[in-house]
Formats: C-alpha cells, structure tokens, sequence
C-alpha cells in the first residue's frame, strides 16, 4: 500500500519524553495488565501520540492527553475484541460513568482510572468546557453502542453508506478536536454552532476516517476485526480486491485534504475565521492529522511489531 501524504509537518511537544517512566508506574499501577500486556502498551508508545498529535500542550495537558489517550484506546481495543453484544453492558456502564462525574464508577475495570483521569483534567480545564469534553467521550460511547447493535442486528457492513454513517459517530475525532482547544488553550463552544465552523470539524472527520481505515487495514485484519474497516466493506460491497478497494480509499483521503482546505479558506474569509483561537483550532486539526498519522505508521499498534521506533 502506498504511502498517504499527510501535508503537514510532524511538530512535536517541548515536554515529549519517551519512555516516561513515571507516566507507566501510575497507568500500570492500576493493576489492568499482565506483564506482556504492559510491553505492548510500551510498544504503542502513547506519550509520542499525545506529543505530536497535540504539540501546543503544556506539561500538565500533556500528561492528561496522554492518559486519557492510552486508557480509551486500549479499553476500546478491549470492546473491539468482544463484538456482537458482549461488551455491550461495559459500554454502557462506561456511558453512566463518564455522564455522572459526581459518583463512584459503576463500570469497574476502566472506571477508577478514567474517574482519577478526569480529575487531572479537571485541575486545568474550565468546568463548562471539562462539561462539553465528557459529552464528546459519551457520544463516541454511544456511537460504539449504535454500531455493535448493527452488527448484531444485520451482520457485517455490506454498504459503504451506512458502514460510514456508523463509523463516523464511533471514530473518536470530535474528543481530539476538543482536545485541540484544551491544549491551546482555547474554548470555542460559544461559536460552536457557526455554519463554517462545523463544516470544517465535519471535513476533519471525514479525512481522519479516511486515513485512519486505510492505515489500520493491516492490525484489523492480524486482529480479526474485518467488520471496522472500509478498505474492507468496499472491497465487501463491490466485489474487488483489498488493493482496488485501497487506492480507492487512498484517492478518496487526497480528496478529503483538498475538500478540508477548501473549508478552511471558506472559514477564514469570514469575520470568525480571522479570530486567532480559530486560526489556532485549524493549526491544531492539522497537527492532530499530521501528529496521528505519524503515529500510526510507526506505533506498534498498527505495525504488529514488539517495538516502536
């Protein structure tokens, strides 16, 4: 498969450590992982994720990033593996949980770590925007609900259409965009609903969805997953191969970068688009795109090798 051109360079935070061994101690003291599970999660390497994809965070959001990071990932990887309505009563405990901050978790694997995560962010995040940013987590929550129900449902995706309707509310990127305001210090919520604005956060969806399927086609496949993939519903859908299926998701993706800058001249040449916490809420899109794509291509997650680079 060929390589995507991500057009953006790859910035990375002043605070970027690797290996931080204070952040393991604290994400393993939990308990959650055997050893070799632990040497996996070294071997993704989180903290180079949080540190490219939001490169404008402070030490502290950093941290946060790279928590909240590693612990939704590695606990959808979890749901992922147990599909057709067996992680169903996790993720809904894990839907009360992130609605109700003000009460012990229900859901008792991943509850006590994302409760004291949501602490730490709550030390430098505005109470209205912390608000917004727990609604993001519980509407990606119920995305991943809505599409195990499908799948139980109707079986795998046959349509291209409504695989995309499915995985665009379960892809997780409108938590990286408000992650960008956090880390720039910045809130947009009162502007949140201009026509411009939220035709740009839906374009960035919609490229992300789009290179992250296409990078991720290798681990979906060595995991057994073949049912959260679109090189793999297209390939499904008009009977050709995972290569046609590829290049055409790789074309769509160019597309999708050329139809986000087009959003974004559209945003810009408006009066809201000349205010700097916009121009650094684009920056930020174009860092998280630059930052995870990056990190895909080298994070042992999609790779399937023992270690990172």
């Amino acid at each position: 498969m060929s390589a995507l051109d991500f057009r953006y360079p790859v910035k990375l935070s002043p605070h970027y450590r690797p290996e931080p061994e204070d952040f393991y101690d604290w994400f393993f003291s939990y308990g959650l992982f055997d050893d070799r599970r632990q040497r996996k999660i070294r071997a993704k390497d989180y903290p180079y994720l949080a540190a490219a994809a939001w490169p404008a965070s402070d030490r502290q959001c950093l941290w946060n990033i790279t928590a909240i990071s590693a612990a939704l990932i590695e606990r959808d990887d979890e749901w992922d593996g147990r599909r057709y309505g067996a992680s169903t009563p996790l993720m809904q405990a894990s839907l009360t949980d992130v609605l109700s901050p003000d009460r012990l978790p229900i859901e008792t694997r991943w509850g006590p770590i994302l409760a004291d995560i949501w602490r730490g962010f709550a030390e430098h995040v505005p109470p209205r925007q912390l608000h917004r940013f727990r609604h993001e987590v519980a509407d990606f929550v119920r995305g991943c609900i809505a599409y195990d129900a499908h799948l139980c449902e109707h079986g795998p995706f046959t349509s291209v259409d409504d695989y995309l309707a499915a995985r665009a509310v379960q892809l997780g990127q409108y938590i990286d965009q408000i992650m960008v305001e956090i880390s720039a210090g910045i809130d947009l919520e009162d502007v949140l609903d201009d026509p411009a604005l939220q035709a740009l956060k839906r374009a960035d969806n919609d490229r992300v969805l789009l290179w992250h399927d296409y990078l991720s086609l290798k681990k979906e496949m060595a995991d057994g997953e073949p049912d959260e993939n679109l090189v793999i519903v297209i390939a499904r859908a008009r009977h050709c191969t995972l290569q046609e299926a590829a290049d055409t998701v790789r074309h769509q993706f160019e597309q999708s970068m050329n139809e986000f800058e087009r959003r974004v001249d559209q945003l810009k040449a408006t009066p809201l688009g000349r205010r700097q916490d916009v121009r650094r809420f684009i920056e930020g899109l174009n860092n998280v795109t630059a930052g995870a794509g990056n990190w895909t291509t080298r994070s042992a997650r999609y790779t399937l090798k023992d270690t990172s680079p």
